[in-house]
C-alpha cells in the first residue's frame, strides 16, 4: 500500500516518484490505483519524466487532484511554470492542497475553470463516484450502461480557451488535455497557437464514448493540422517512448489513452 486514511474521507498517498497526494477515499477513478500502486497512467508518467526539463512550461488541462501537475512541478522546478485547470469545484480543492503540501505554489498556478473553445458559463456534469469522469459533455445512456453505479450532478462553471494563456506565456513545452470528451472543443480554441508553433507537444485522450457527436469533426480537425501544419501523431509505450501512429488508424479505435502530437 502507498497511502493511509487520514480521516474526513481523505487518504494521503506517497507516489513512486516521491510526491505526496491527498485523494478522496470514495473516488473510484484515481484512488484505487494510487493507493495500491503509487502511480497512475504509467506511460504518461514516464513520458513526462523523460521529456520535461528544468525551466519548461507545462499546462495540465483536466488536472483532477493534480497527479501530473505535482509531477510536472517537480520536473520543471522553480525556473519553470505549470498551469493547471480543474473545473470540478470539489476536486479543485484537493488540487490546491496537493500543490501546497508539495511546496510547489511558487510556480504552479491552479484555475477552477473548464477549458473550452470560448469564454462562457456552461453546465458541468460532475460524477459523484468517479471524480475523473466529470465532463462538460453530458453523459449519455451508453455511459451509464458501463458506469451503472454513477450519479451525476449538474453545476454551472466558467470556461475559457487556452489561446490567451498560451500567448501570454509565449511557448508551452507540453500540453496535456484530458477533459472527458470536450477535447475537440479545447482544440478549436488552439488553432492559432498550433499554427504559430507555440506548443512543443500535446498529449490527449481519444474516447469515442465521451466525445460522441464530435468524433468525426475532431478527426477532420486533427487531419487538417497534420496536412497543413505538419503535426505527427504518436502513442506511448509503457516506458514513455513515442510510437509513430497513423491518425486514421487511431480513430478506428474506440479508446486511446494517450495520443501525442509533435511537429515534424
Amino acid at each position: 500500500m502507498h497511502g493511509a486514511y487520514i480521516g474526513d474521507n481523505k487518504l494521503l498517498i506517497s507516489t513512486v516518484w516521491k510526491g505526496m497526494l491527498y485523494t478522496y477515499g470514495d473516488d473510484f477513478s484515481l484512488t484505487p490505483n494510487l493507493l495500491i500502486n503509487g502511480v497512475f497512467d504509467v506511460p504518461l508518467t514516464n513520458f513526462l519524466i523523460k521529456n520535461l526539463q528544468q525551466g519548461n512550461t507545462f499546462i495540465d488541462a483536466g488536472a483532477n487532484i493534480g497527479y501530473f501537475s505535482v509531477l510536472a512541478g517537480y520536473l520543471v522546478g522553480t525556473s519553470g511554470r505549470v498551469l493547471s485547470y480543474e473545473v470540478n469545484p470539489k476536486v479543485h480543492k484537493l488540487l490546491l492542497d496537493n500543490i501546497s503540501v508539495n511546496n510547489l505554489h511558487t510556480h504552479v498556478k491552479c484555475l477552477n475553470k473548464g477549458v473550452y473553445s470560448s469564454y462562457g458559463e456552461i453546465p458541468f456534469y460532475m460524477s459523484k463516484r468517479f471524480n475523473g469522469n466529470g465532463s462538460l459533455i453530458e453523459q449519455n445512456e451508453e455511459y451509464f450502461n458501463i458506469f451503472k453505479n454513477d450519479e451525476i450532478e449538474k453545476v454551472m462553471v466558467e470556461t475559457e480557451p487556452l489561446s490567451i494563456r498560451i500567448e501570454d506565456i509565449g511557448f508551452v513545452n507540453i500540453l496535456k488535455i484530458d477533459i472527458e470528451g470536450a477535447e475537440y472543443q479545447a482544440f478549436l480554441g488552439l488553432e492559432n497557437n498550433l499554427k504559430n508553433k507555440m506548443i512543443g507537444s500535446i498529449v490527449f485522450e481519444l474516447n469515442k464514448l465521451r466525445i460522441g457527436k464530435d468524433w468525426y469533426d475532431f478527426y477532420e480537425f486533427l487531419n487538417k493540422l497534420r496536412m497543413i501544419y505538419g503535426w505527427e501523431f504518436y502513442t506511448l509505450s509503457v516506458d514513455g517512448d513515442l510510437v509513430l501512429s497513423d491518425l486514421k488508424e487511431l480513430f478506428a479505435l474506440d479508446f486511446v489513452e494517450n495520443v501525442v502530437m509533435v511537429l515534424k
